[in-house]
């Protein structure tokens, strides 16, 4: 299991934001970003997109709705990057993302 960085104390102010996926861009295939917040938010999503490995622009992948949930998403593949896109969420509130990537799937019965 590789977990990167905590990103914390984002805002929409911000803008979009780069993960470099680094050592688990090679080794892991399964992933999961959980996003908290600072306050519950009356809006606010983010977009989640992926460069692939060797590729040049980003595609899109899902997205967290930070009002009704669900704040994890999960997805498979092997990328460089991810990028991660706020749109209309809370000003004066900041969100949090924590990605966690395995080379193995975990299922619990």
């Amino acid at each position: 299991m590789v977990i990167t960085p905590r990103v914390e104390g984002k805002s929409q102010a911000d803008g979009a934001f780069v993960i470099e996926m680094g050592n688990a861009a090679q080794t892991a295939n399964f992933h999961q970003i959980k996003a908290s917040y600072s306050a519950t938010p009356s809006a606010g999503t983010l977009a989640i997109e992926g460069q692939a490995i060797g590729e040049n622009s980003f595609d899109a992948l899902g997205t967290i709705d930070l009002v009704s949930g669900p704040l994890i998403y999960t997805f498979n593949g092997h990328y460089d990057y991810l990028q991660v896109t706020p749109t209309s969420f809370d000003g004066g509130k900041t969100y949090n993302i924590n990605l966690i990537s395995s080379n193995e799937a975990k299922v619990k019965a």
